[in-house]
């Protein structure tokens, strides 16, 4: 026998009625979508997957059309990253974070032949390690710049150009430089004043495209999407991992399911949460823990992820090598956290699976307090 009442009966009809208009909506939005025009994905500048006036989504496929290797590198930059890459196409970068491991790795790249390409205001500790020396650059009002580079007619919008420096000029408007090139060792550092040229509202334009695609080569050329957002971190649901229409049909179905649910469940619910209701991150952690903990029988062994996420937070956080010891993590630990938990940390017992765990929340903490 339903416990539901007349007025619960009349709340679940417009509950279900609402529902289903949304659900009609939706797959008229669908339909719509599926069979109107082309719509541009937008996202940051210089990202080789937005479609947008800034994107470079065209010099993608135009590498692709002439059968280069690209691809868009996902993750932290290192030397295994830049293994058999030609060339790092590093695209509206300046306010990014590059940690000196990576400056490193990159540097000792463009040495050993690799071209870096860069656009926009230049990324100051990047440049300044990979080339030596940093062009200063003046934002200008919106005007095209056009030279002419042997036979071929380049024209950039001048969003931004640079001031002469010691770098080779190769796009000159007046006194002013639009793009300019470092020699580093056995390769090259290239820099362009603003993306507009490179990217999609300007690639078309006279030569442009030849011209950068003379910059940048036919090797093997990586576009840096880490630092557009774009990462590996995390896995891939079904939703991420299914096409695009699949997903949207998907959600509809959830949608309707839980229409059903509540169409012809018994109740709508206790009125008050029967348990501890924990934030998403806290509750995935707990889960984590606990599959672990079955598969292991063993609180230290099951917390041993934890402790090594924690290592790794101190060694960038203490800017220590890859090959740092147990012992030199320890000693950067103590300034950055309590004794209880770097002993939590280096020194386990299955009382301290929480100190652990604070410790890392600690060290991974926006404005994490140092001792």
């Amino acid at each position: 026998m339903t416990t539901i009442t007349p007025e619960g009966r009349r709340i679940r009809s417009n509950i279900v009625l609402g529902v289903a208009s949304i659900l009609v909506i939706m797959l008229a939005l669908v339909i719509v979508a599926a069979f109107g025009s082309d719509e541009a994905v937008d996202g940051p500048p210089g990202s080789s997957f937005v479609t947008t006036s800034l994107g470079t989504a065209g010099l993608y496929e135009t590498l692709e059309e002439l059968g280069v290797d690209v691809v868009r590198s996902r993750q932290p930059i290192d030397g295994d990253t830049l293994n058999d890459v030609d060339t790092l196409l590093a695209l509206e970068v300046g306010s990014m974070f590059y940690d000196p491991f990576e400056r490193a790795a990159i540097r000792n790249a463009v040495e050993s032949g690799l071209t870096l390409v860069t656009s926009g205001p230049p990324n100051t500790e990047l440049i300044e390690v990979v080339a030596g020396e940093v062009p200063e650059w003046i934002p200008s009002t919106p005007e095209q710049g056009r030279s002419t580079i042997g036979s071929a007619t380049v024209v950039a919008p001048r969003f931004g150009v640079f001031e002469s420096s010691g770098g080779l000029p190769l796009v000159v408007s007046g006194d002013r430089h639009l793009a300019v090139v470092y020699t580093v060792g056995a390769g090259r550092v290239v820099m362009f004043s603003d993306t507009a040229s490179i990217a999609n509202q300007g690639l078309g334009l006279l030569d442009n495209a030849e011209f950068v695609i003379g910059q940048i080569g036919l090797g093997t050329v990586a576009f840096d999407e880490f630092r557009h957002g774009f990462t590996t971190e995390g896995s891939t649901g079904l939703l991420e991992a299914a096409p695009e229409s699949w997903s949207t049909t998907i959600r509809l179905l959830g949608v309707a399911l839980v229409v059903a649910l509540i169409a012809y469940g018994r109740r709508f619910g206790p009125p008050e949460p029967q348990g501890r209701s924990f934030v998403p991150s806290r509750r995935q952690l707990v889960d984590s823990v606990a599959a672990s903990l079955r598969r292991t029988g063993s609180p230290v062994l099951a917390t041993e992820p934890i402790r090594t996420l924690a290592k790794h937070e101190i060694r960038r956080r203490a800017m220590l090598g890859p090959d740092a010891s147990d012992a030199e993590l320890r000693q950067a630990a103590t300034q950055l956290l309590t004794p209880d938990e770097v002993d939590a940390i280096f020194s386990p017992t299955p009382d301290t699976v929480m100190t652990a765990d604070r410790a890392l929340a600690r060290l991974r903490s926006v404005g994490g307090t140092t001792r």
